[in-house]
């Protein structure tokens, strides 16, 4: 499998397992709590900046919360990785769509709140150029 990504060397682990693990779950806290923040100020900062919620919501919200996912995808794109990085750039996207809102939608039932995936034309057709540019980086 190396040879076909032109590796000639085989990659040593830099770390142990359970430093791994542990530093895993120290950022998923620390991002657990960044992310608490980042959504208690969308609202005062949609009005500060003259921008809806949703463009908040459903552009700039992604774009920050995924720079991680963003910044390796660029790493393995310009180790010339392309399978790689198109992976990682659309696994995100697929789990959400998959798994994170039918189950957000099924949990709100759950709590009492009103939770649906009504959308509206504008988002509905976001969703749908994103599917045709999708599809066409992956045909």
């Amino acid at each position: 499998i190396n040879a076909e990504y032109g590796d000639d060397e085989e990659e040593v682990p830099q770390f142990s397992f359970v430093f791994a693990l542990v530093g895993l779950a120290v950022i998923a806290i620390l991002i657990s709590i960044l992310s608490d923040m980042l959504v208690e100020s969308v609202s005062g900062a949609a009005e500060q900046l003259h921008l809806g919620q949703h463009f908040i919501g459903l552009v700039l919200v992604p774009i920050v919360g995924n720079v991680a996912e963003h910044a390796s995808a660029i790493v393995m794109a310009a180790k010339g990785k392309m399978d790689i990085a198109i992976g990682i750039a659309l696994g995100s996207s697929i789990q959400i769509a998959m798994f994170a809102m039918p189950f957000t939608v099924i949990v709100s039932f759950f709590w009492g709140k009103e939770l649906n995936m009504n959308l509206t034309p504008f988002v509905a057709g976001c969703l749908f150029a994103t599917v045709l540019l999708t599809h066409s980086i992956l045909v």
